[in-house]
């Protein structure tokens, strides 16, 4: 019952701050984690609030969450360690990554909470077990940077997309977060219209101001560059998702699968924006090492994005064939492979990790 699934979340939730923590401890501060504390320890709320971060991400809720974080606690890190990579501290470990490790661990106690409570028991599970067999999720759910904030907001952004709402805090919080921020609030604005248009167009806006007064950086494309997706969204789960789709598709009028279909949209429409980046900067054709490499990181909205279409859309079929033994043996044998591979690449990450 919803008692027993409340029970498991909370269990959940408090083993993956666990994990988080154990993360936090076992790996070294890396020189952007220091680097983005000594900004932060630097700048004053209004600097923060301006845009005055010397980042390529100057949008300000992470370092401003980080700053009160740090003056709460007092926290302040060692000058020495400027410009320093690999720096064990025990304490600077812990508190420097104190918030990412709570919103990594929320987002996914919300995805498994989410499908327990509108399906059942065995679809949380299901979800939480693509959750944890997404790499991305495991290298960044430890490290002082925007993405576990980032992964937690999009997961809240996506759960309201599939009950046909959207938040205005949620599009405050995203467009405040990153760049790409604005772009998630523009296309579910857009896949839902009507009533949520016009409520974006301040956050957006808000979020424009911001990217137009950061940092610009000059960025090569690794080769192969789709693995800068399929880092994020595994190309299993695009075979699977494309399988289920076409069912879902052809039912399309069917008011329970309304939901899959609008996050369906949005997954096609999400991808628009990795490619645009992509083949942008591959016209650009920078040479040498010039400029930074574009990272799977940067498009780690694509990873909740992953988990969350992929369970959806396959319990949509798996329902839709409560009477067909053979295809749900198929489904069964789809999402096992998934998960397998998913653990095969999440294996080497956390070795990784935890070495």
């Amino acid at each position: 019952g919803k008692y027993c699934v409340k029970i498991l979340t909370l269990f959940l939730f408090f083993s993956c701050l666990g994990i988080g923590f154990h993360l936090a401890q076992r790996n070294a501060l890396e020189n952007d984690e220091i680097f983005s504390q000594y900004s932060i320890q630097r700048l004053t709320y209004a600097e923060i609030l301006q845009g005055k971060i010397p980042e390529g991400n100057n949008f300000p809720l992470f370092y401003v969450s980080q700053k009160l974080l740090f003056d709460f606690t007092r926290f302040r890190l060692d000058p020495n360690w400027h410009a320093k990579q690999d720096i064990c501290n025990p304490d600077a470990q812990m508190w420097m990554r104190l918030l990412p490790v709570m919103c990594a661990s929320i987002a996914i106690t919300l995805i498994f909470y989410f499908f327990a409570c509108h399906y059942n028991i065995w679809a949380g599970v299901l979800a939480l077990a693509l959750a944890l067999t997404s790499p991305m999720v495991w290298i960044y759910w430890a490290q002082a940077r925007p993405y576990g904030l980032w992964l937690l907001i999009s997961v809240c952004q996506l759960l309201l997309l599939i009950k046909g709402r959207q938040s205005m805090i949620i599009h405050f919080l995203l467009c405040l977060t990153t760049p790409f921020g604005v772009a998630q609030t523009v296309i579910a604005a857009l896949i839902l219209r009507k009533r949520y248009l016009w409520p974006m167009a301040a956050p957006a806006v808000i979020g424009l101001l911001y990217y137009v007064q950061a940092p610009r950086y000059l960025f090569r494309v690794p080769h192969p560059a789709f693995e800068l997706i399929t880092g994020n969204f595994p190309l299993e789960r695009i075979i699977l998702l494309l399988i289920c789709a076409v069912w879902i598709i052809y039912h399309w009028r069917n008011t329970k699968n309304h939901a899959a279909a609008v996050l369906l949209a949005y997954s096609l429409a999400s991808f628009v924006v990795p490619i645009f980046i992509i083949a942008y900067y591959m016209v650009q054709n920078v040479q040498g090492n010039a400029g930074f490499e574009l990272s799977a990181r940067y498009f780690i909205f694509l990873t909740p994005l992953s988990t969350i279409v992929t369970m959806l859309v396959w319990v949509k079929v798996w329902n839709g064939h409560a009477s067909n033994i053979w295809m749900r043996l198929h489904l069964a044998q789809g999402i096992a492979g998934v998960l397998a591979l998913g653990a095969i690449h999440t294996w080497v990450a956390a070795q990784r990790l935890l070495v």
